[in-house]
């Protein structure tokens, strides 16, 4: 059997510098960028459109994972030595 591949093109309306590193999640219905401006970006893979912008990194990060079952929930490291937990679906 062949896997099928789609490809997507995504772009966004914000001044991002760079994006460093993208992870999907497990569903695939998402993906997590981390960019220059010290955030971490969620993006709908269908639409191409942010969903949320995670702010609270000191400096850039640098990795980005998604838990492997629960897609609301992420990692990102950065080059200030946190780890950050991210439940980006959480509305205070």
């Amino acid at each position: 059997m062949n896997p099928t591949i789609t490809t997507t093109t995504t772009t966004t309306t914000t001044t991002t510098k760079s994006t460093i590193s993208l992870s999907f999640s497990p569903n695939g219905k998402t993906m997590a960028s981390t960019h220059g401006d010290h955030t971490v970006k969620i993006t709908c893979c269908h639409t191409g459109k942010t969903l949320r912008s995670l702010h609270g990194h000191p400096r850039t990060p640098w990795t980005v994972k998604y838990h492997p079952t629960h897609p609301y929930i992420l990692a990102s490291g950065c080059l200030g030595h946190q780890v950050r937990i991210w439940n980006w679906n959480y509305v205070e």
